[in-house]
């Protein structure tokens, strides 16, 4: 293919160009000052704030915190009516009740 045989001629020209520059530690001072701590105090951090985050919900009874608002919210869209105006909240409907037992079923298990 020309591409190929254009390629290997770029690096071998390349190649025979090529000439080291003194950099007198530059690059090693550059590589100093990269935010690559940075970088793992973020993840650190993120790690910490997530193992709480998941603590907490757990602690709070998360789960059944979204059950009952799943709920709520199928009753409400019951309620209202607006079932019959929009079918794509049908869907949310839906949507809510098989997460709802699904909840339930899984809470029935893991108990």
């Amino acid at each position: 293919m020309v591409h190929d045989s254009d390629d290997q001629l770029i690096r071998d020209y390349l190649k025979q160009t090529e000439k080291e520059l003194p950099d007198d530690g530059f690059s090693a001072r550059v590589m100093r000052h990269l935010p690559g701590r940075a970088d793992r105090f973020v993840q650190i951090w993120t790690l910490i704030c997530v193992i709480l985050g998941v603590f907490l919900f757990v602690h709070i009874e998360g789960c059944q915190l979204l059950a009952n608002l799943m709920q709520r919210i199928g009753v409400a869209l019951l309620d209202s009516g607006i079932l019959q105006q929009n079918p794509l909240h049908l869907a949310l409907l839906s949507t809510l009740i098989a997460g709802y037992i699904g909840y339930k079923v899984y809470s029935d298990v893991v108990k």
